[in-house]
């Protein structure tokens, strides 16, 4: 298949009138001397988890162009230190690649901008220090009761496409993570593969009528009773309101002393 591809696309290039420009390496070893020839790297994938192809053009100081796929979001920051564009949209990629070609500061700042943040946050330190937290993780779930509830389902419109409800869902996971790291969650939603990978939460797909229904719920061959969480966000934000000795409550209750958290 890659020699058929690579024949296809000698034959557009040279349809193009760029041949003469575009080189096909082929397999490279050792990628450094390669990478570091680089202006620009560019990941073009429609799938990918998290491409070291990328990790090692940072580390040469290319600046970074890559479609949307897998862990890039939480790499790159759109205009700060690189560009990502929609899996298939070449006329933004067009757009970007023009851009950083034309511009030998943007593409430095780029790279510099890129370097430190993937040297602080996804080091060989920092990833490993990851990963044992996430076996941590698992063994801790692993030796709890077992009879001992072990998700939290959040309930609501969710998974229909709505922006506020997307960030008000967002919010929710990352209270109920900050509150209690260890314990899972599952989401009650139109689209729970969709719901799974953005908010990498359990999922689960919700009826068309009322979303949310008190019975025992099984998930991974475990039964699990629902929290009813109707009121999370309000909660949420009262906690906060409360230390901060703003407790929302008390508004429908002035004359009642203040309950200490």
């Amino acid at each position: 298949d890659g020699v058929l591809v690579l024949k296809v696309l000698g034959e557009l290039c040279a349809q193009l009138g760029v041949a003469a420009r575009v080189t096909f390496c082929g397999w490279v070893s050792p990628v450094e001397p390669f990478f570091r020839a680089m202006d620009i790297n560019l990941l073009s994938s429609v799938s990918e988890t998290f491409p070291y192809s990328i990790l090692e053009g940072i580390c040469a100081g290319c600046a970074t162009i890559t479609s949307d796929v897998g862990g890039m979001p939480e790499l790159i920051d759109t205009g700060e230190n690189g560009y990502i564009f929609p899996v298939g949209d070449h006329k933004q990629l067009a757009r970007y690649m023009v851009r950083l070609a034309n511009d030998a500061k943007l593409r430095h700042t780029f790279a510099e901008a890129l370097y430190e943040k993937a040297s602080r946050d996804f080091s060989k330190d920092k990833m490993c220090e990851r990963q044992e937290a996430n076996y941590r993780h698992l063994l801790a779930r692993f030796h709890r009761p077992k009879n001992e509830r072990e998700s939290i389902v959040i309930c609501g419109a969710y998974g229909r496409g709505n922006a506020g409800d997307d960030a008000i869902l967002e919010a929710i996971v990352q209270e109920m993570r900050a509150l209690d790291p260890e314990r899972t969650i599952c989401v009650m939603s139109r689209r729970p593969k969709e719901t799974r990978l953005v908010y990498r939460t359990n999922a689960a797909l919700s009826p068309r009528g009322a979303v949310y229904q008190r019975r025992r719920l099984t998930h991974a061959g475990r039964d699990f009773n629902p929290v009813d969480l109707v009121l999370l966000l309000y909660a949420a934000r009262s906690q906060k309101a409360r230390l901060q000795g703003n407790d929302v409550r008390l508004r429908h209750r002035p004359d009642q002393p203040r309950r200490q958290p």
